[in-house]
């Protein structure tokens, strides 16, 4: 892993470009949900504990952080290896939490509440996971950064921005911006596939890539994949904000052999849909359009989509069920849900769960 990051780093000289001594670095990670390394929902240890070395040898100083929307920051650390990485390094753990105002989003949000934590570093170095994602297709470098938004206060970004993807795009997107992270990397080792980003499936891609620009390296892996930039939100927001080089990218990093994605399944969500005239939306999409499903046979009844939901859209007791009139498929359910039991079917599968009936 150290040899690989290597000669990633090369061409920028190394650590050393981007860590001067005693600064100090937030290592955002992806701690999504509570899952060991081989299922691909969390950062690889491995990757972290790698980069972790790399700035300690230049001088840098660093803690590893996110702030999960759900569940026990520590007991995810545990599970993912990385409480072990940083145990064994002798550097801290941070919980993402504290959120304060920080002026110069994007409009209409140019205000946003993040963690009071990232004031304390000079420095951050994100470390993405390559995941599909059901609402933006991928989730990479700018999706990433989502992370310092504490806990459930990501919910009220799926409220205020309700099903506008290409909104929702724009506040990651400033998000990226304010947060203006040094270098960006993504860990595409072993990445998911299918209904990510936490019920997907690990396939085995075998790379690292990473850039001081993270869009730019989202529009890269985007390319390995074989997608064109608009299919991806955050890159569509990119470009309407000035922000894509319209001259494309340069190699960042050793581009893997393209049998490595042949057959790579993305999330049969399609980004867009959405954004469209409500009487064509009745009369199209009503039926193509995909919704959360409970499927009653693999629920645990733990209760965490109930509890995510921003719209208050989970009801019933005992058995769970989907108000679609008051979903805003921001599908925050199926990414937490940890049995996989939040389907996303389409339309004329799920006219059953409309206000509240059986999901």
């Amino acid at each position: 892993m150290a040899e690989a990051l290597s000669r990633l780093l090369k061409p920028w000289g190394g650590w050393s470009a981007f860590v001067s001594p005693g600064e100090r670095v937030l290592l955002k990670v992806n701690l999504l949900s509570q899952a060991a390394p081989e299922r691909a929902v969390t950062t690889h240890p491995s990757v972290v504990e790698a980069v972790a070395r790399g700035v300690m040898a230049v001088g840098g100083i660093p803690e590893i952080g996110d702030s999960p929307p759900f569940g026990g920051f520590r007991a995810i650390a545990r599970e993912s290896g990385i409480e072990e990485v940083a145990r064994k390094l002798g550097i801290p753990l941070l919980e993402l939490g504290n959120p304060k105002p920080f002026e110069g989003g994007v409009p209409p949000f140019q205000r946003l509440l993040l963690s009071q934590e990232l004031r304390r570093f000079d420095k951050v170095i994100n470390l993405a996971k390559v995941k599909t994602h059901t609402k933006m297709v991928l989730s990479l470098a700018v999706k990433n950064l989502f992370g310092v938004v504490p806990g459930k206060l990501k919910g009220e970004w799926h409220l205020k921005t309700h099903r506008d993807d290409l909104l929702f795009a724009m506040v990651l997107v400033g998000i990226y911006r304010m947060v203006n992270p040094a270098f960006s990397l993504l860990d595409g080792i072993v990445s998911m596939e299918g209904e990510g980003p936490s019920n997907g499936t690990p396939r085995n891609t075998g790379f690292l890539a990473g850039s001081p620009d993270g869009i730019a390296l989202d529009a890269y892996v985007a390319s390995l994949l074989g997608l064109p930039a608009k299919r991806l939100p955050t890159l569509q927001a990119a470009e309407r904000m000035g922000l894509v080089d319209p001259g494309g990218y340069e190699l960042l990093g050793e581009r893997p052999g393209p049998e490595r994605f042949q057959g790579f399944l993305l999330p049969k969500t399609l980004s867009g849909e959405r954004r469209v005239p409500l009487w064509f939306a009745r009369l199209y999409l009503g039926l193509r359009e995909r919704r959360p499903w409970i499927d009653a046979a693999l629920c645990e009844r733990c209760g965490r989509c109930r509890q995510i939901c921003p719209a208050q859209a989970i009801v019933g007791e005992g058995e769970f069920r989907v108000d679609l009139e008051r979903c805003i498929r921001c599908f925050c359910c199926q990414e937490i849900c940890p049995a996989g039991a939040v389907l996303l079917k389409k339309g004329w599968k799920s006219r059953g769960n409309k206000s509240g009936g059986r999901a």
